[in-house]
């Protein structure tokens, strides 16, 4: 049993790739497509991804900052990047 406990642990926060910036910390976004995406999100969602890609924060960095658990920081940071993620591919970011 625990060592089934300790697989699920390695494997529930994996690190996910872009193949874009989301933002850049030290310039500002430099695709119109992916800034009006961004200003398109919620302002939780927008916010943790900001500090999750923008600040280079962990999970558990973000839920202590905003107050709220781990599992809402995934899930805004879920949502954000299937939307992000949409809206680069269709170029609609009517949702």
């Amino acid at each position: 049993r625990s060592v089934c406990i300790d697989a699920r642990r390695v494997r529930r926060f994996e690190k996910v790739t872009l193949d874009f910036d989301v933002v850049d910390s030290q310039d500002s976004i430099r695709d119109p497509l992916l800034e009006e995406a961004l200003a398109k999100l919620p302002s939780e969602q927008r916010e943790a991804v900001e500090l999750r890609f923008g600040s280079d924060l962990e999970i558990n960095e973000i839920a202590q900052a905003l107050g709220i658990s781990r599992f809402s920081v995934r899930r805004r940071i879920q949502s954000a990047l299937k939307f992000l993620e949409g809206a680069m591919k269709d170029g609609d970011l009517d949702g």
